[in-house]
């Protein structure tokens, strides 16, 4: 029984736990994948890939609605100011 957890096997959480082996490698980023880890075979893709490509789209959307709202605000401005 561990000193620390007092549990046998030790808990996952625990210092003294052996470190869990990764069941596969990423093929996109080359992350190490864990059982609670997700993987999409159909994207070829893991679950940190898929965030940082919301992300990547994400910022791309706020830019153009950022552009797209100056670009209607300045025209609206010229209008206004002819």
């Amino acid at each position: 029984m561990c000193e620390m957890c007092l549990h046998t096997p030790c808990l996952k959480g625990c210092p003294n736990a052996p470190q869990e082996q990764p069941i596969m490698q990423c093929p996109n980023c080359k992350a190490d994948l864990f059982v609670d880890n997700t993987y999409y075979p159909e994207f070829d893709a893991c679950e940190f890939c898929i965030d940082d490509y919301a992300q990547k789209v994400e910022d791309t959307r706020c830019d153009y609605d950022e552009d797209r709202y100056h670009y209607y605000r300045d025209k609206e401005l010229e209008e206004r100011f002819k």
